[in-house]
């Protein structure tokens, strides 16, 4: 059955382009047109910009002007910015980077990480796959949240890195960074060390939340500017200056040594202002999804069988996580997508290649279900979330849950 709906579901994204609500904003956001313009714009400076040329030369420029840009949103040297393929890079460039060049410096002592339970993907399996490392994974609460004591009771001599998300991408709980940060600053200086390193995934951040370092206190930060409205493939990550980190990708001296290869100039460049955009237009957007957020929990809640992950306080703007008792939540996504709504979903049945969610699994102790996610952007409105329940209300009554 659920072959034919998914059959159904691309047909409709053809036959019904107008009515569609993109509502999976968590996942990847559209290119804002106004970064398309800076893009193509950049497209016309081809020249490599490691060449002496007068087109290397042009290249060059635009892209230390981009790094200028976003150094000065996150309010660093601009040498501390080094451009990557997106999150994932970003996130196995901090972790293997700074632990391989640990390990050169301290042959003899085992490194130590610390990472969230609910952390994303790219850092959970990037240390579990790390050879010769001991990994401490911090509890959370019912809520999503970690706790700067736990972190504390954690932490040992031999510890080098410590990374938790700056908001989760599942249920959206903002971490206390700047209190983690703080512990760590008094902790380093009584132990009279630069370890741990501190490092935030910040890629669900930056549309909504501040991306100042010196406020957040972070030693390293990853971004995607996927999530950013920018161009697909692109990111960066901010690294100390005085962080010893090992390149990851070899080839060339680019970005500053720590990654080889060509320099994408005109994704760079969409970057940029996708960082810049988006905190211009920061405290204004945050305050409309806000509310567009709690009309549809609100609403949502209504329903008794409808359940949300994740507390109400510090949450990011605009990811919302809900279960529906009695249904499967890849069939809700499917007859949603049929009638115009695009929303993500992680599903706790028990074939081989669905499990349940390890973020919901961390909140619910393993007594969790299947959930949906939705997450909204820019062109988000009020009229959408109304319709929404609307057209959710009904899926339900013909499903007879």
């Amino acid at each position: 059955m659920i072959k034919i709906l998914r059959k159904i579901s691309i047909k409709n994204i053809f036959l019904k382009k107008t009515l569609r609500v993109y509502f999976d904003h968590a996942s990847g956001a559209p290119l804002d047109p106004r970064i398309q313009k800076e893009v193509r714009r950049a497209e016309a400076y081809f020249g490599n910009p490691s060449g002496i040329h007068t087109e290397g030369i042009e290249a060059k420029k635009l892209l230390m002007e981009a790094r200028e840009r976003i150094a000065r949103v996150f309010s660093v040297r601009k040498n501390e910015i080094i451009f990557t393929s997106g999150g994932t890079e970003g996130n196995n460039l901090v972790i293997r980077g700074v632990i391989e060049a640990f390990r050169k410096n301290h042959p003899n002592i085992q490194p130590h990480i610390i990472v969230s339970s609910i952390e994303h993907a790219s850092i959970l399996e990037c240390v579990k796959n790390m050879k010769d490392v001991s990994v401490s994974y911090i509890p959370v609460s019912s809520d999503g949240f970690v706790s700067v004591k736990d972190i504390k009771e954690l932490l040992r001599d031999e510890t080098v890195l410590i990374s938790v998300q700056y908001v989760n991408n599942e249920i959206g709980s903002i971490q206390p960074i700047e209190d983690i940060a703080k512990m760590l600053r008094q902790y380093k200086k009584e132990k009279e060390t630069m370890y741990p390193v501190f490092h935030a995934d910040a890629c669900q951040a930056g549309n909504y939340l501040s991306l100042r370092i010196p406020s957040l206190g972070v030693d390293a930060m990853t971004i995607n500017g996927s999530k950013l409205y920018a161009p697909r493939g692109t990111g960066c990550v901010y690294m100390r200056q005085d962080i010893p980190c090992d390149t990851q990708m070899y080839g060339g001296d680019q970005e500053y040594g720590y990654r080889a290869g060509t320099e994408n100039v005109p994704g760079i460049v969409g970057l940029s202002y996708g960082v810049l955009y988006r905190e211009e237009e920061r405290e204004k957007e945050n305050t409309r999804v806000t509310e567009l957020r709690d009309l549809l929990i609100d609403t949502l809640l209504l329903d008794p069988r409808i359940h949300l992950y994740g507390g109400r306080n510090n949450r990011i703007a605009n990811i919302i996580n809900i279960h529906i008792d009695n249904t499967m939540s890849e069939e809700i996504v499917i007859r949603l997508d049929q009638r115009g709504f695009a929303v993500s979903e992680k599903s706790a049945c028990k074939s081989e290649d669905e499990t349940l969610s390890h973020v919901i699994s961390a909140i619910t102790e393993g007594k969790g279900k299947g959930s949906i996610r939705i997450s909204l952007g820019l062109g988000t409105t009020k009229k959408d979330c109304i319709r929404f329940v609307k057209e959710l209300t009904d899926i339900l009554k013909v499903m007879k849950v």
